[in-house]
């Protein structure tokens, strides 16, 4: 069994945290918040960086990608469920119907 070393283990999941920093700090100077889901998996992927020095090359590429799909799956839920509501919402006050909305989202 190939131990990862720390230098592709860094590479790897430090590439990959460092690149959702760069995302919470763009949604921080956009929006002025840090949101949820990218810095608990910025986070996790720290975390989990002393694992990947101890397990074998595929199994730490296996965690990476594991709290990567879990990131997406997060947002997309988030997203769905933000745009459903606001849908609503729009319907409600009348301004657009709210199957103008759903035609809208469906696309």
């Amino acid at each position: 069994m190939i131990v990862f070393a720390i230098v592709p283990a860094l590479g790897l999941y430090g590439g990959i945290a460092l690149y959702l920093l760069a995302h919470v700090a763009l949604r921080l100077r956009m929006r002025g918040g840090l949101g949820v889901g990218r810095p608990i998996a910025m986070v996790l992927l720290l975390a989990l960086l002393p694992v990947a020095r101890e397990v074998a090359a595929l199994a730490s590429l296996c965690l990476v990608a594991a709290v990567c799909v879990t990131l997406i799956v997060y947002e997309v839920m988030r997203h769905r469920s933000l745009a459903h509501s606001s849908a609503r919402t729009a319907a409600n006050s009348g301004s657009m119907s709210f199957a103008g909305w759903r035609r809208m989202l469906s696309l």
